[in-house]
């Protein structure tokens, strides 16, 4: 991601936690569920040490690029409550996500409906460029019509160009203003 995504974060407050989730496992499918358990955990691990970390425990975000942004839009589907009853106190805490930011989602060879969502959805930022081939905008648009279907709260932001490195750090056209609109977006967030 680099410093010049990460540092206007930091100085709004953020508290920025970077994971690495496994990517070498021995099918595609493997990949998606073993990047799913590491995001949930990275969730799980945060809300049990927010308060320790100076963290609202309320206000525990994801945001992903690429194939990131699929990983966010999985979680963002596929979270649970916690298992009370486990022994590690990290397991008995929830892995939803208080909100989600997809940047140039990549479908992965998926359709929406891989995605079911759950009634109650994390609130999603979602943006797409429209000549981005590697994660086209109609997949954008089929996450922010699920989302929308559901009644949980979506923003989709199209852009013209930019292609599939729109939303980069190092990018200079429309797509690297993604922050300002997230923003203004996530203020407006009811809490």
């Amino acid at each position: 991601n680099g410093n010049g995504t990460l540092e206007p974060f930091l100085k709004d407050g953020f508290v920025v936690i970077v994971l690495k989730y496994r990517t070498v496992p021995d099918s595609i499918k493997q990949v998606a569920e073993n990047a799913l358990l590491d995001a949930k955990r990275a969730v799980r691990i945060t809300r049990h040490h927010a308060n320790e970390w100076g963290i609202d425990s309320s206000k525990i975000g994801v945001i992903g690029w690429s194939a990131g942004g699929n990983l966010t839009l999985n979680l963002g589907t596929h979270f649970d409550k916690g298992d009370a009853a486990a022994t590690d106190p990290i397991d008995r805490q929830s892995s939803r996500p208080d909100y989600v930011a997809m940047l140039c989602p990549w479908p992965g060879g998926r359709k929406i409906t891989d995605y079911p969502l759950p009634a109650d959805p994390p609130p999603a930022f979602i943006a797409s460029a429209k000549d981005d081939d590697t994660a086209p905008t109609r997949f954008a648009e089929e996450i922010n019509a699920a989302w929308t279907k559901t009644g949980g709260a979506s923003n989709l932001w199209i852009i013209e160009t930019g292609g599939h490195r729109a939303f980069s750090y190092d990018s200079t056209g429309e797509g690297s203003h993604w922050r300002d609109h997230f923003m203004k977006w996530l203020g407006n967030l009811p809490r």
